[in-house]
């Protein structure tokens, strides 16, 4: 009898054996097809696998990751619970509940898993990543840039990691460690558009402007393409006169981007101008008024352009509607006085130039009333204005004074 209960006992323990390899199979194929994308396959294996034994917790944690890849977040979210119900302190559902629950703004739980994953792996990369962002988000910067520290000192290969911890710094206001951050993930991968993109931030706000318009075209070369981008180069470029290429960068917000700011087509009118495309800067300045009626600048720069294209009536029209906007704006006298005297009616321009000079002096409008005072044969105010002209920069005044004025 002995003997008898013994075989059956040998028999059973075969049998149990047999079924959990064939489990054990059946959960590498789940894995297999998991690695590989197909997740509606992985899904019958990985539920053959817990049919055979429900206790099978790294199968429900793989069938979750099957779901939220799949789009159904719910049947995710219990599996990761039910992984975690037989290990509390399984450390990969611990992260993807968490990541679940900052999906669905329930911060406050994600965080608590995030936390009780590292608790259970102290040198668990991913977690560390997850919990950085989550404080990111919730605007605790400081503590989200310790876990990007710590995330560096376990793994730093990952340009992400650079890339993202650069980006808190900058948040921070702390550029030159961003710039060192961005540097470093320049170096693991030179095509890195986004970590050009941040760097060239940081170099703009530190004043690093050819750093920072070298940076943007880098960026933009390799694939950064958002409003941000375009407006910030677009800027800087104009800002540093480099008008076709703040054309270059303003273009895709108008284009593409159907932008309304009135600064962005003032600029790009502006940037005509100043590139002898008057048509162009005409319409671009006309748009900036659609935006904005009251922009004094507008009207001045587009009366500028109808000169250049010869339609004085309009020109005239457009400075006398700056005047009435801002008054106060010397620039708009002057750009007026100087076209008054390229069409010699040097009374007007006088006018104008007094104007101008009494808000703000220029070298520009010193020299040209000169030129008209010393062709009237007002030698005395024809010097005081080139000195004048020649203490504010003025090329021509710097060479002329002496001859002129001994």
């Amino acid at each position: 009898m002995v003997k008898k209960y013994l075989v059956l006992s040998l028999v059973l323990i075969h049998v149990i054996a047999v079924k959990s390899q064939q489990t054990s199979k059946l959960f590498d194929q789940g894995l297999e097809k998991f690695r590989t994308g197909y997740y509606k396959e992985a899904i019958v294996d990985f539920t053959n696998v817990v049919e055979r034994n429900n206790q099978y917790f790294e199968a429900y944690y793989l069938r979750g990751r099957c779901y939220m890849q799949l789009g159904k977040p719910q049947e995710a979210l219990a599996d990761y619970n039910r992984a975690i119900g037989m290990k509390k302190d399984y450390h990969p559902a611990l992260l993807f509940r968490g990541i679940y629950f900052a999906q669905q703004g329930e911060n406050r739980k994600a965080m608590d898993d995030f936390d009780a994953a590292i608790k259970s792996f102290p040198t668990f990369t991913e977690a560390y990543i997850e919990r950085a962002a989550l404080k990111e988000r919730t605007n605790n910067l400081k503590e989200a840039l310790e876990d990007y520290n710590m995330a560096i000192q376990l793994n730093n290969d990952d340009k992400m990691i650079f890339y993202n911890r650069g980006r808190i710094n900058h948040l921070l206001k702390q550029y030159d460690a961003n710039i060192s951050d961005q540097d470093v993930a320049l170096r693991k991968d030179s095509t890195f558009g986004m970590a050009y993109y941040y760097r060239a931030m940081s170099w703009q706000e530190s004043g690093r402007l050819r750093n920072a318009i070298n940076d943007y075209e880098k960026a933009i070369q390799y694939g950064v393409d958002n409003e941000d981008i375009f407006k910030r180069a677009g800027k800087l470029a104009f800002d540093l006169y480099r008008f076709e290429k703040a054309v270059e960068y303003y273009t895709p917000l108008i284009t593409k981007y159907r932008t309304r700011d009135p600064e962005v087509h003032l600029n790009r009118g502006i940037s005509h101008l100043r590139l002898k495309m008057y048509k162009q800067a005409e319409d671009d300045l006309s748009r900036a008024i659609v935006y904005d009626k009251k922009s004094a600048q507008a009207f001045m720069n587009r009366g500028i352009a109808n000169h250049r294209l010869r339609r004085e009536a309009s020109a005239f029209r457009d400075f006398r509607r700056a005047i009435e906007l801002d008054p106060g704006y010397f620039k708009t006298y002057e750009q007026r006085g100087l076209i008054y005297f390229e069409l010699e009616r040097y009374d007007l321009a006088v006018a104008d130039f007094d104007m101008s000079i009494s808000l703000r002096p220029t070298g520009d409008a010193h020299y040209h009333r000169g030129a008209i005072r010393s062709q009237r044969g007002d030698n005395v105010g024809a010097c005081e204005d080139l000195h004048a002209a020649r203490e504010l920069g003025h090329p021509r005044a710097t060479l002329e004074f002496p001859r002129l004025c001994r």
